[in-house]
């Protein structure tokens, strides 16, 4: 997490308007956000967590990757100096075959939600487990604000997860809203990774 008043920045602008700073909240929890005196507008991407990986449970099998939380992309007008902000967690993974991995926590922020990730599936003998599903069910509307689906888990790899999968004790974890990875498969149980928190990326425009 990036605390306290954005940065001041001079990268960006839309038009006349200026650029007052940018933050970044990676953790989850709740936040009071400040924003710079004289904000008008706001830019965010907000991303809810990603779902815990499953488990492989030692019969050759691995648990599938859980799925990317969804994706919030909005340009707004603001009045106020400050907005609470939600991040959601990343979701747990498969611990045993009796306990299957968690979703994703929602992010919220200026009244909009990113949804968190679907958790994969623990590994099952003798059939191929279930896709993780991703979060947030939006259509893009113009100038790039909307709602987006998340990446679905893809085999064992959790989506939007680029890290490969683990190779020891668990299923790598996500991060930044991505998916956990599901457990590898061996001839020992392994957990299935947890899923990245969410994220808020922000600029404030005055």
């Amino acid at each position: 997490m990036t605390a306290g008043v954005p940065s001041p920045s001079s990268s960006s602008s839309l038009g006349k308007i200026r650029s007052l700073g940018t933050a970044t909240y990676t953790t989850a929890g709740m936040f009071t956000v400040p924003f710079p005196i004289g904000t008008k507008l706001v830019r965010f991407q907000l991303r809810g967590g990603g779902g815990g990986g499953g488990l492989a449970p030692g019969n050759g099998n691995g648990g599938t990757g859980g799925g990317q939380g969804g994706l919030q992309r909005r340009l707004i007008p603001v009045s106020g100096s400050s907005a609470v902000l939600v991040i959601g967690p990343g979701g747990t993974g498969g611990i045993s075959i009796a306990v299957q991995p968690s979703d994703g926590g929602n992010s919220t922020f200026l009244g909009f939600t990113a949804q968190g990730g679907k958790h994969g599936v623990n590994g099952v003998s003798g059939g191929q487990p279930g896709v993780g599903a991703a979060g947030d069910d939006g259509a893009e509307v113009p100038l790039g604000s909307g709602s987006y689906n998340g990446l679905n888990g893809n085999g064992r790899l959790g989506g939007g997860n680029t890290t490969t999968n683990g190779t020891e004790s668990q299923g790598a974890a996500g991060t930044l809203g991505a998916g956990g990875n599901g457990g590898v498969q061996g001839g020992t149980t392994t957990t299935g990774g947890k899923g990245g928190d969410g994220v808020l990326y922000l600029e404030c425009f005055g």
